[in-house]
Formats: structure tokens, sequence, C-alpha cells
């Protein structure tokens, strides 16, 4: 009813609203058939059995939570993209069993843990666990076997040093690892309250045997994840000073950071056409490779180069979106204002030299565009300071909106048509 008094009128051709609530879009998870809340059996997706449900989602749950193919797929997941139904029954069954966790705590834990007034609450999701160190390390270590079979745990000592390693790996720097001796008193300390004698893998050990064995376990999970084929990702690159080439996929259904897939050392011949059909050729086995259905590919569009490999690609896939992003084309924006270009007659001489070096030192959001190797030439002499310049990496990505936001923060600093009076001379 309108300010007037009078009814508004719906349209005759207005689309009506399907009767019902709409089907629960947990059955993509259960099987491919098409309704399958009509149907009163499906084949699941994961082990190819008929399973009848009757019509009921909580029956093709039941299924689902004893498919171990199924399983092995959702562990392979990262806790944000599970699905609340599946989290929702791990919590319920959490629940279920803790007033029996008591009784099966081994001894070597009970005599440690400190009394608490307050139960401590259940984990609301399944995620895959490090195998806990210090029993491990207690029973696995050379000399423990009579305290092993004492405390009847059975642990894997290679399970062990992975855990170790990929602690080491993801929580310090690599020029700390390089080092001859490192030293990480709390964690050994830890090792040492269950009086074993351990020590840490020396850098010879981490640096080539442990560290192969974590990248063939990240990568196994990885692709093991994206053969679960539920959701279609996005590929994109990031070079490395022209020579090493990241692959990272995108998740349509995350908002998270990209996940890297693998590195590859670009091998220039010199000619352009050559070089075009190598990189084409090269991200087609990373699309080939991948389970999940690839949905686009986010690559440079800057150079010639790059755009004979977008056109390869697009007449390969043409199913696929092949598209530049917004970094790329700042940065070529950058490069037209701020460096000197080797293709041009003679050199463009700014008059406000002044104003676009104050402003190129305090304002991070155009730096940030710049790769590291390329300095503002009229820096250089200036300051050798370069602590305020940002490099843009695969990990930060800056929204359409955002990278406008920063070029408009720019524009009081720039003389917009006397620099592209200039550039046209």
């Amino acid at each position: 009813m309108d300010a007037n008094g009078w009814v508004a009128s719906v349209p005759m051709d207005a689309p009506r609203r399907p009767r019902g609530r709409p089907p629960s879009r947990s059955w993509a998870f259960f099987t491919t058939t098409t309704e399958p809340q009509k149907q009163p059996s499906a084949v699941c997706r994961h082990c190819n059995q008929l399973v009848q449900y009757h019509k009921k989602w909580a029956q093709a749950r039941t299924h689902l939570m004893k498919c171990p193919q199924f399983l092995r797929m959702i562990d392979a997941l990262p806790p944000s993209d599970m699905p609340e139904w599946y989290l929702a029954e791990i919590n319920r069954r959490q629940q279920s069993v803790a007033p029996n966790r008591s009784a099966n705590i081994p001894a070597l834990f009970q005599q440690n843990q400190m009394p608490t007034q307050t139960q401590t609450p259940a984990t609301p999701f399944k995620v895959i666990q490090p195998i806990p160190a210090p029993v491990a390390m207690a029973t696995m270590m050379p000399g423990n076997e009579n305290m092993a079979a004492k405390n009847g745990i059975n642990t894997d000592w290679k399970k062990v040093e992975e855990n170790v390693a990929m602690h080491l790996f993801t929580t310090m720097q690599m020029e700390l690892l390089l080092e001859e001796k490192m030293e990480l008193p709390f964690l050994l300390q830890a090792f040492h309250e269950y009086n074993v004698d351990s020590t840490l893998p020396n850098k010879e050990k981490l640096m080539t045997e442990l560290l192969d064995r974590c990248y063939d376990n990240v990568k196994t999970r990885l692709l093991g994840f994206f053969k679960s084929g539920l959701v279609p990702v996005t590929l994109s690159m990031d070079t490395e000073g022209d020579e090493v080439v990241n692959y990272m996929a995108t998740l349509a259904s995350s908002e998270k950071r990209p996940m890297y897939l693998e590195s590859v050392k670009i091998s220039s011949s010199g000619d352009a056409d050559a070089n075009a059909e190598l990189a084409a050729r090269d991200v087609a086995r990373i699309v080939e490779k991948l389970s999940s259905p690839v949905a686009g590919y986010v690559m440079p569009c800057s150079t010639g180069e790059s755009r004979q490999t977008r056109e390869l690609l697009e007449k390969q896939f043409p199913a696929m979106y092949f598209h530049g992003c917004m970094r790329d084309a700042l940065l070529s924006l950058v490069r037209q204002l701020f460096t000197t270009n080797t293709e041009r007659k003679r050199c463009v001489t700014v008059p406000f030299a002044q104003d676009l070096q104050q402003f190129a030192l305090q304002c991070n959001d155009l730096a940030f565009f710049l790769p590291q190797q390329e300095f503002p030439s009229y820096l250089r002499g200036v300051t050798s300071s370069t602590s305020n310049m940002v490099h843009v990496t695969a990990r930060r990505r800056l929204t359409v909106e955002e990278a406008f936001v920063a070029v408009l923060q720019a524009e009081p600093f720039l003389d917009v048509d006397n620099v592209l009076n200039r550039l046209s001379l």
C-alpha cells in the first residue's frame, strides 16, 4: 500500500515463488542425480554404491559418515570449507562420547594432567591433527621399546619427524633453518618432560629427506582435495624476477588466500613465438593435472608475448575465461609514469619531480605495484632506504574498488594532463 492508500497490484506475468522450502544444497555432497530429494535411492558419487534413503537426507548423511572415500575427501578440506552439516554431526558425536573419554586416556597423560573444575568443550570440527609429539618421542625413540610395550601405544616415528619438520617449516624463517645449530629450548623441554633424551633433526636431514617427505604429503592432500570435484577453481600465476613462475589456485567457494600448486623455472629461448607456445603448454599441463573444473586463468596481458600466450590458450580451452588482473593494469600505468622506458626515443622529463618524489616516498599504495627491482630512477640518488617499498605477491590481492581508490588518492599529486601530453610526444 502506497502513501495514498492504494494497494500495489502484482503483474500477472510475474514469476511465482515455488511451493515448499528450497532443496538442501547438501545433496551435492552425496550424488550427482538431479533432484535427489524426490528419489527413493541414488548412487553415491564417492563409492558408486546404490543407497536406499527413501527421500530422507538423514539416511543419505548416515551413509556419507560411513563412506571411506567421502571421509578421505573431507579430511583434505580446510576447516573453513567443510560443510556445516558435517561439522554439526562431528560435534554431536563428540559430545555423545565425551563422558567416556576419561576412561580411555593413557596413564602417561593422566599423571601430568592438572585437575580442572570445568569440562573442556569438544572440538566443533574434525581436523587432521598432528600426532602427540611427547608420547611419540617417548615410545619410538631407540631404546624405548619397553616403554612402548608397557603403555600399549604404537606410534609411527616417521610421522613424528614429519610433524616436527612441519612445525619448523611453518613457524621459522628459512635463514634460521639453514644455520648450523638451531636452538629451540621450549620444544626440547616439552620432550624432556617425559624423560626423553631427544635431539632435533640436523640441517642436512631437515632440508633434504624431511623436506621432500613433507612436500609430498602436502601435495598429496592438496591434489586429493581437488579430486572432490565439488567447486571450480581459478588459476593464477606470479613471476619472480622473470625466472620462476608460481602457480596458484583459488576456490570459488572460499574467500581464503589462494593455494600454492607448484613453481616452474622459465626456459626462455629468445624467440617470442616459442616462449608463448612453451608458456601455453605449461599452463595446459596444470589445467589437465587438476581434477576439479577450472573456470578461468588470471595472467598478465601487458606484453605482446603474454597476449600471444592468451590467444593460444583461448583456442585450446574455449570454455575457460582468461583475463588480466588490476595489479597488472596498474603496474603498466606506474611503469609509464615513474620508470624509464628503453623503447622510447627519448626519456620523458617530469617537471614536478619533487612532488612525485615526496608522494612516492610516503604513499605505499603506489609503491605496492612496483616490483622490488624497478625503483623509480629519480629516487636512486635521493634515498638508499627501501623499507617503505612493498612488493605485491600472490598472497596479497586488491579488489577493483581498492585499486581505483589507490589511484584516486594519488590524483592531487599528479598533473595528469601534463604527463599525458608529454607521453604523446
